[in-house]
C-alpha cells in the first residue's frame, strides 16, 4: 500500500474510501484499529475546532469607513465569494484528455488563490527582511491585522513610527488595562496563585519572572536577572514572598 501515515490509519481504522481495509482480526490488530480511530477523530476535531477558531478571529475584526455616497458608515469585507470581473487569460486551458477538464472552472477561486499567493509573498519578504519568527503567522492578532487589511481594501496608509509609539501604544496599553481589570476582579473574587518561571535569553543571562494564575488566565507582574545568583528554594521563597507583599495578601 502506498501513501502516508494518515491512509494508513484510515486503513487501519477501517475508515474512509482511500484504501482498502485492514483484513487482519488479531488482538493486535483491533486494539490498532480503536486507535487509529481515535487518532483521525481527534484529528479531524482538530481540524474543524481551528476552522472555528479563525471564523470567530475573523468575526471580531469589523472595519468601518465612510461610504462614497452616502454620510452612513458601512462595514466592508463580506463572506461572499470576490467577484474580480473579466479573467478569462488567468483561467486554465481545457485539456480533453483529463476527465474534470469538462467541468465547470471556478474562475474566481483559481484567480483568487493567485492573488492570496501575491499578498502572502510581499508579507513573506517583511518577515524576512526583518527577522519576525516565522511562528508569529499562527498569532492570533497576526490574523486579524490581515482579516482588518482585507476590510479595509486598497490605499491603506501604513501606521508612521511616531503613532507606534505614541497614540497607538497608548490605546493599546489602554486596552490591555481594561482587559486586565476584568482578571484583577476574578483575583479578588477567588484569589491567585504566584508563580515564578525561570529561563536564559540569547546572551545566556538567567531571568526569573513573576507572574500570578487564576482562572481567567496568567498574568506577568516582574523580571530579575538573577545569572550571578543560585536558584535555591530560600531566593525563590524571597521573591515570591515579595510579589505577595507587592500585590496583597487578600488575593
Amino acid at each position: 500500500m502506498r501513501g502516508g501515515i494518515y491512509r494508513l490509519k484510515e486503513h487501519l481504522a477501517h475508515v474512509g474510501k482511500n484504501v482498502k481495509k485492514c483484513t487482519s482480526t488479531t488482538p493486535q490488530a483491533l486494539e490498532a484499529k480503536e486507535k487509529c480511530k481515535k487518532a483521525i477523530e481527534a484529528a479531524k476535531r482538530k481540524r474543524e475546532e481551528k476552522t472555528v477558531r479563525e471564523l470567530e478571529l475573523r468575526e471580531e475584526v469589523n472595519v468601518s469607513r465612510v461610504g462614497e455616497e452616502s454620510e452612513e458608515v458601512t462595514c466592508v469585507g463580506s463572506s461572499q465569494p470576490h467577484k474580480l470581473g473579466p479573467i478569462d487569460k488567468w483561467t486554465r486551458a481545457i485539456d480533453p484528455t483529463k476527465a474534470d477538464s469538462f467541468k465547470q472552472q471556478q474562475l474566481n477561486k483559481e484567480l483568487w488563490k493567485e492573488r492570496e499567493h501575491e499578498v502572502h509573498k510581499f508579507i513573506a519578504r517583511w518577515a524576512y527582511n526583518h527577522g519576525i519568527p516565522f511562528n508569529a503567522c499562527d498569532n492570533d492578532e497576526f490574523k486579524q491585522m490581515c482579516e482588518a487589511i482585507g476590510q479595509f481594501g486598497p490605499g491603506l496608509t501604513p501606521p508612521t513610527q511616531d503613532a507606534f509609539r505614541g497614540s497607538l501604544l497608548e490605546e493599546e496599553y489602554e486596552r490591555t488595562k481594561c482587559l486586565l481589570q476584568e482578571r484583577e476582579a476574578e483575583k479578588m473574587k477567588n484569589g491567585c496563585s504566584i508563580m515564578t518561571d525561570a529561563w536564559s535569553d540569547r546572551k545566556r543571562r538567567s531571568i526569573m519572572n513573576i507572574c500570578t494564575n487564576c482562572a481567567d488566565g496568567t498574568s506577568f507582574i516582574s523580571s530579575k536577572e538573577m545569572s550571578d545568583v543560585s536558584h535555591t528554594s530560600e531566593v525563590i521563597f524571597e521573591l515570591v514572598d515579595k510579589a505577595i507583599e507587592d500585590i496583597g495578601e487578600e488575593k
